[in-house]
């Protein structure tokens, strides 16, 4: 579902990092950079688009971006049975 999401769907201020580059001692395998750009995208979706973050915002801000994100999770085949395994394993 993530995948879906193309990377220059993202404002650029969310791009522009150097995933391959992790340190100066240290290069990130293809996964791992693919793992990053997911991390990002989903990081994005959930700051910005379902709701623009804001420093001191009210909680309730955090509360419907959780409602959103477990929205889009269902409305994009996740199987709520097995994200609740996953997240129980954490």
């Amino acid at each position: 579902m993530v995948e879906a999401l193309a990377e220059s769907s993202l404002p650029p201020t969310w791009g522009g990092l150097d995933l391959e580059d992790f340190s100066h001692a240290k290069k990130l395998r293809e996964y791992q950079q693919a793992a990053l750009r997911n991390a990002r995208k989903v990081l994005w979706k959930y700051y910005e688009e379902f709701a623009d973050y804001q420093p001191g915002e009210p909680l309730a801000t955090n509360d419907q971006r959780k409602a959103l994100l477990w929205q889009w999770s269902q409305d994009n085949g996740v199987d709520a049975r097995a994200m609740r395994l996953e997240v129980g394993n954490l």
